[in-house]
């Protein structure tokens, strides 16, 4: 399928969301997107009779987050607001990765293009803020001053790394560093070094391998962790860091860290395994006095899924994403990105972003078209 018709009613959608604050549908515009694409899916297959490529890892993905969802409103026989919100947010951008995307990389900079004017015109004062703030930057807890778009400016650099265009490359990562989101601005440089540093030894066969190793590795590592995330900030604060609180050091997030492990503490064994059902996370920081009313996720996308669908769905889930970096290096890197990035956000929530980032991980750049 052709990049044009992902840009365009991407950059449609997304000038709509932003700038349109007060629009009545504005949550449901992110699915303009998919929907589109639904629709000349729909067109090129049974109207023009033409073959459109189906991603078989990506629609698994969405197969299975689809049946891991089902399966956990019949276990649990609840459903509102929250839940309905966690299944349909999620696969609606999902549907993103179940096609593949002819591209080139000076197409792909054009797009960022318009994405980082959206950024800027609609996000200004954020992003002003990030240069006006008081406190070490890392350790800044002024949330607002971060951008919406930058994870994808850090995925993009990331993959234009693995394109071999260390120009384009530089500028992405520029532009991820003005939009200002610091755990993607820390994952892209190490996502980074790892591919040039493998590059140097490895032929690309034995590079790709190594980094879907390296990816499933981050995977099982940063599961396990996100368990006991409360214990590491706290170590670290104590025996580290003397005179930094774990709640400063994890930039707020230490109170929903502590709420959603006490709570998988009291939890059964059924629970353990098949999850409190879809949402349930959400609805239990929602109702939490403890927690800073503008915090309300996780920011631990291992936390959420845990949590909702249980070690057995949440397995299943990952190990989809982890079947999308099989084909090419680019998506082998980009996989290995998300699996460090959601130790400490919730891309599956946050819509554009994750459909910037399945974009890419589908993106194809032919010899015919590579700039």
């Amino acid at each position: 399928m052709a990049a044009n018709l992902f840009f365009v009613p991407f950059v449609v959608a997304a000038t709509i969301y932003f700038a349109l604050p007060n629009f009545p549908l504005r949550p449901f515009v992110p699915a303009l997107v998919p929907a589109f694409l639904f629709v000349v899916f729909v067109w090129l297959t049974f109207v023009a009779r033409r073959r459109v490529a189906i991603n078989k890892a990506g629609l698994s993905l969405i197969l299975i987050y689809a049946a891991v969802s089902a399966i956990s409103i019949l276990s649990t026989e609840y459903i509102d607001f929250f839940s309905i919100r966690k299944i349909l947010l999620p696969l609606s951008a999902l549907t993103i990765a179940v096609f593949y995307y002819e591209t080139s990389t000076r197409s792909v900079v054009r797009f960022f293009a318009f994405v980082f004017v959206i950024a800027i015109v609609f996000g200004g004062k954020e992003v002003l803020d990030t240069f006006t703030g008081s406190g070490p930057l890392l350790l800044s807890s002024a949330a607002s001053s971060e951008s919406a778009f930058g994870v994808v400016f850090g995925a993009a650099s990331v993959w234009m790394a693995a394109k071999g265009k260390p120009h384009w490359s530089l500028l992405l990562f520029v532009a991820s560093i003005v939009l200002f989101k610091r755990n993607a601005i820390l994952n892209a440089a190490l996502c980074i070094f790892v591919l040039l540093a493998l590059r140097s030894y490895l032929s690309p066969m034995a590079t790709q391998w190594l980094v879907r190793k390296l990816s499933l590795l981050a995977w099982l590592v940063f599961a396990i962790l996100s368990f006991r995330l409360v214990d590491v900030f706290e170590y670290v604060s104590l025996e580290m860091l003397s005179g930094v609180s774990a709640e400063s050091l994890s930039i707020g997030r230490y109170y929903v860290y502590l709420l959603v492990e006490r709570e998988l503490a009291n939890s059964t064994l059924w629970e353990w395994l098949f999850g409190h059902g879809a949402g349930a996370v959400e609805r239990l920081i929602s109702q939490s006095n403890q927690v800073n009313p503008l915090i309300t996720l996780t920011h631990n996308e291992y936390k959420s899924l845990y949590f909702d669908f249980g070690i057995l769905g949440s397995f299943f889930i990952l190990a989809s994403f982890y079947r999308l970096g099989k084909t090419e290096i680019s998506s082998a890197i980009l996989v290995l990105f998300f699996f460090n990035m959601v130790l400490v956000e919730n891309i599956l929530f946050i819509s554009f972003n994750l459909m910037i980032l399945l974009f890419l991980i589908c993106a194809r750049t032919s010899t015919a078209n590579v700039d």
